[in-house]
């Protein structure tokens, strides 16, 4: 893994398209941006040009928010409710709202919550579930 992003070695043949989940049995490590015939290169969670819907399963209802990297290997989720009820801790999954990403994904847990009333927000910092330097074996979610 170089500048956030990872190559594979399967592609178009493969059924792989752009946007797909790039995942370990530990989570998401993450999402797939251009595809050959025969490869593809993914952005990991901390690239800073990725963009993907994100639930906090720890609220009840879950709490629905809008994840991008950071340049770091952790993830920013920005709730748009002033006082949505993000505590360190919580668990944080794909929403489903980002096709082709499918709902359910681990992508981490809150490790941060930075409220932000005047933007009406609150932002929380995730660290990732899964560890993209410690992964030899990948799968791509269809």
């Amino acid at each position: 893994a170089n500048e956030g992003r990872l190559t594979l070695d399967v592609g178009r043949r493969a059924g792989v398209s752009p946007g797909m989940g790039v995942v370990n049995r530990d989570g998401l490590l993450a999402t797939v941006q251009t595809v050959t015939e025969t490869g593809s290169v993914a952005l990991t969670l901390g690239s800073p040009s990725l963009r993907f819907g994100a639930l906090d399963l720890s609220a009840t209802p879950p709490l629905v928010g809008l994840a991008r990297g950071t340049g770091t290997d952790e993830t920013e989720v920005t709730f748009f409710s002033p006082d949505a009820p993000v505590r360190v801790g919580d668990a944080v999954v794909t929403s489903g709202f980002s096709a082709p990403l499918p709902r359910g994904l681990v992508v981490g847990r809150v490790v941060r919550v930075s409220p932000r009333p005047e933007f009406g927000q609150v932002r929380a910092t995730v660290a990732p579930a899964a560890d993209v330097g410690a992964s030899r074996r990948v799968e791509v979610v269809r």
